[in-house]
């Protein structure tokens, strides 16, 4: 059972992160490409001593996959940021859960992996809690739904092929060195959008702004990443890849938590709709989400 509880612990850090990404864009950087920057110069600064002090794996073509994985996924995270700025992260993190659905087909194209009938229905669990968490409100007829829907479905096809790329790459190199490699090539990846001038201009006026306040929150949600990523890996060391997977999916209920109670006490940093019809939905919906991963993973 010691899988489980680095399974159960890796969500509960991972929903944190989400939660504090909420504060420090919407309360703090207010543009995706400065805080994308931030956060990247810790993760070269995090793969310069890891590489320093740690045996990690120089191979070939191992830590060159990690690189590209790092930089693709710098395209992902600022869709996730611009979705982050103007929409509830409860919302945001289910919808992500997404790229589940793209995983099935893409398995199949790279693997040969038969798809089986309870994979199809949670499928369908997915497609249906997608639409749940999405669903705002109804305006003279119509369905209105989330504005962040679409950024969410182009990262979870992107997330979706990251995962079988770091499938694939995790036949050349172990599980930490592709960690390192990627923060290295997230590092790579972000670091261009400064040649834009309003770009450029924006981070260092953030920059200026720095105080302890956002030194100590982005210190905090990279403990938490780290620790989760590790938690991560040691349960798939010791327990089967699936059911490790299928227990991650309680990350969206953990962050509803987060956020309801965060909602209560500091409506300053986090505020959303708590009213009983909106919470119901949130919570259906989630059920849907966590019950098509189940289906489709284990």
């Amino acid at each position: 059972m010691e899988w489980f509880i680095f399974a159960l612990l890796a969500p509960i850090l991972w929903a944190g992160c989400n939660v504090i990404d909420k504060i420090l864009l919407t309360k703090s950087f207010k543009n995706p490409f400065t805080y994308q920057i931030w956060t990247a110069i810790f993760d070269g600064a995090t793969a310069i001593l890891l590489i320093t002090f740690l045996p990690i794996s120089f191979s070939y073509p191992g830590f060159l996959l990690g690189i590209i994985i790092g930089i693709i996924d710098v395209f992902s995270l600022l869709l996730y940021n611009k979705a982050m700025l103007v929409e509830e992260a409860s919302r945001v993190i289910p919808l992500s859960y997404l790229n589940a659905l793209f995983i099935l087909p893409m398995s199949y194209i790279f693997f040969g992996e038969i798809l089986h009938s309870q994979q199809y229905l949670g499928v369908l669990f997915l497609v249906v809690g997608a639409m749940l968490i999405s669903y705002k409100t109804r305006e003279k007829g119509k369905f209105i739904f989330s504005p962040v829907i679409k950024l969410i479905l182009i990262t979870a096809v992107i997330w979706a092929f990251l995962a079988i790329l770091e499938k694939y790459s995790l036949d050349f190199i172990n599980p930490l060195s592709l960690i390192v490699w990627t923060f290295v090539g997230f590092f790579i990846g972000a670091f261009p959008s400064l040649l834009f001038p309003k770009i450029k201009k924006d981070f260092f006026i953030m920059i200026k702004k720095i105080d302890k306040f956002i030194l100590t929150l982005t210190i905090l949600t990279l403990i938490f990443a780290y620790s989760a990523f590790t938690l991560f890996l040691n349960a798939l060391s010791l327990g089967s890849p699936s059911l490790v997977v299928s227990v991650a999916t309680i990350q969206p209920f953990v962050l509803f938590v987060y956020t309801t109670i965060l909602t209560q006490f500091v409506p300053n940093y986090i505020k959303e709709k708590i009213d009983k019809r909106t919470v119901s939905l949130k919570l259906i919906a989630i059920c849907f989400i966590f019950s098509g991963v189940w289906l489709i993973t284990v």
